[in-house]
C-alpha cells in the first residue's frame, strides 16, 4: 500500500481505524531490520528514554505480539549500584555539582543531563562495551575549564570541586579492579578500560557551551573495551 493510502485510513473523518498499532505511545520509534533475501521484517521497541536500560521487545511482521524480550538488567534493580563504592562516591559529588535544576521550564536541561548520566553509569556497570564517546557532549579539557570557572564562584563550590579531584583517581583504581574481577580483564586492559569509562562518565554530567553546534574532542577516543556484544 502507499503512504497516502495508509494515512487516509488512519485519519478517517469518521474515526474508524483500519490498522491497529502494535507499538504505540512511545517517544522513540522502533528499530526495523530486514534480511535482503527475506520479506519478513523485525521490529524492536527499545522502550522509553526515561527508562534506564529499558527492556527491548522484539516483533516480527508475522506476529502482532512480542516474540521475545531482551533484558539488560534485573527488574527493579539500580544497575549503577553494582559499581564500586568509590565510584558511587564520586558520582554523588558530580551529581551535587550538576545542581538540582529547579524551575527550568519545559526543556529541563539539568534533568536531561542527569538522565543521560544515569544511562552512562548503568552501561558502565553492566555493558561498558556499549558506550561511545558521543555519550558526552564536551571534551575533557572543556569540562575541566568549565568546572574551574564554576568553582571560583564561592567557597562551597571550591570545596566540592577539590573533593571531586581527590576522589577521581581512587574511583578509577576501584573501577579497574571491578572490571578485572567481574569480567576477567588482565590488569593493564582493566586499567585502560576503567580510565576511558570513568572519563566518559565524568564528562556526561556536564554540558558547557563551546561555541560550536557539533561535538569537539581532544583527540580520537574509541572504546578500548575488548568485548563487542
Amino acid at each position: 500500500m502507499t503512504k497516502d493510502d495508509f494515512l487516509s485510513s488512519i485519519n478517517s473523518a469518521t474515526g474508524s481505524v483500519t490498522y491497529q498499532p502494535v507499538v504505540s505511545d512511545t517517544w522513540r520509534p522502533p528499530l526495523v531490520f530486514q534480511l535482503p533475501q527475506l520479506k519478513e521484517k523485525w521490529f524492536i521497541d527499545v522502550g522509553q528514554p526515561f527508562q534506564i536500560l529499558s527492556d527491548w521487545r522484539v516483533y516480527s511482521s508475522k506476529e502482532r505480539r512480542a516474540i521475545c524480550t531482551i533484558v539488560f538488567s534485573p527488574p527493579g534493580k539500580d544497575s549503577a549500584a553494582r559499581l564500586p563504592r568509590p565510584v558511587r562516591t564520586l558520582v554523588r559529588k558530580l551529581d551535587e555539582a550538576l545542581g538540582p535544576g529547579n524551575d527550568e521550564g519545559t526543556l529541563q536541561p539539568t534533568a536531561r543531563t542527569r538522565l543521560d548520566a544515569k544511562h552512562v553509569l548503568a552501561n558502565a556497570a553492566l555493558r561498558p562495551w556499549a558506550l561511545v564517546d558521543g555519550n558526552a557532549y564536551n571534551s575533557r579539557s572543556e569540562v575541566d575549564a568549565g568546572l574551574e570557572d564554576w568553582a571560583k564562584v564561592n567557597n562551597s563550590r571550591r570545596r566540592l570541586y577539590g573533593e571531586i579531584l581527590k576522589e577521581y583517581p581512587i574511583a578509577e583504581r576501584s573501577l579497574a579492579g571491578y572490571y578485572s574481577r567481574a569480567y576477567g580483564l588482565p590488569p593493564q586492559k582493566a586499567q585502560e578500560s576503567a580510565a576511558w569509562v570513568l572519563d566518559l562518565a565524568f564528562r556526561s554530567f556536564f554540558v558547557f557551551s563551546n561555541g560550536q553546534d557539533y561535538f569537539r574532542y581532544d583527540g580520537v577516543r574509541t572504546n578500548p573495551w575488548p568485548l563487542k556484544h
